[in-house]
């Protein structure tokens, strides 16, 4: 496999470049509150370890609630490494991209997200320096409203298929129904997933369990493939 971090940070930071117009028609989903980070591409990250294996995709990130006045200290951290990745020319982009990864992990114990990922995680028996993740679409929408259907399929052509190119993973667990009903008619690896989200992530919708139990069931033959081409 020609494995490259490079090329995986330079796919990352390409994704990061696409703007919200180019997803979105006019203002359609334009969240109300935290409106300095509505254009902000949270694309995703790759974990230290990461070497073409999992990739976890989610639709788009959360968060768009209207009550929302503030920022923590932890997403402005996030956001603040997305932008370098995106804007700075004199640092390493994989230097960069680790950055990224960094604050994603540190933000993640405080966010529904980071439930649901602990509990795939374990069944996968993997960790965060494992894997890699990625929003299929990188801008919040208003109450996390559902993506239409041409936001869908140009955050495919313009973020997700790039990113899987650059990742080369050989397992795919789409983070709810929509993304990967979406999203695996094109995109697909040795191993596909599709679990079903609750809404706040912090339960699991009983037609998760059987998906949870295939990927489980799946972990010696992920392994013996992996060591077969180390």
């Amino acid at each position: 496999m020609d494995f490259s971090r490079e090329s995986i940070a330079q796919a990352f930071r390409a994704a990061a470049w696409v703007r919200r117009d180019q997803l979105f028609r006019g203002d359609k989903g334009m969240p109300v509150s935290l409106a300095g980070s509505a254009n902000t591409p949270y694309v995703g990250w790759v974990g230290r370890n990461f070497r073409g294996g999992t990739v976890l995709v989610a639709k788009n990130p959360g968060g768009g609630g209207d009550s929302q006045v503030a920022p923590t200290a932890l997403d402005l951290d996030v956001q603040r490494r997305l932008y370098a990745l995106r804007d700075e020319q004199e640092t390493s982009p994989v230097e960069l991209l680790e950055g990224v990864t960094r604050a994603f992990h540190a933000q993640l114990p405080t966010i529904g997200m980071g439930v649901l990922l602990r509990r795939v995680l374990a069944r996968l028996d993997e960790t965060l320096d494992d894997v890699a993740f990625f929003n299929a679409c990188p801008f919040r929408t208003r109450n996390d409203e559902s993506l239409s259907s041409s936001t869908r399929k140009r955050s495919l052509e313009l973020v997700a298929a790039p990113l899987v190119r650059a990742l080369q993973p050989d397992t795919l667990v789409y983070l709810g129904v929509g993304v990967g009903r979406e999203a695996s008619k094109a995109l697909n690896a040795r191993w596909t997933y599709v679990l079903p989200r609750a809404i706040n992530d912090k339960q699991l919708k009983a037609a998760a369990a059987p998906v949870l139990d295939a990927i489980e069931a799946d972990n010696a033959a992920r392994l013996a493939y992996r060591n077969a081409r180390a």
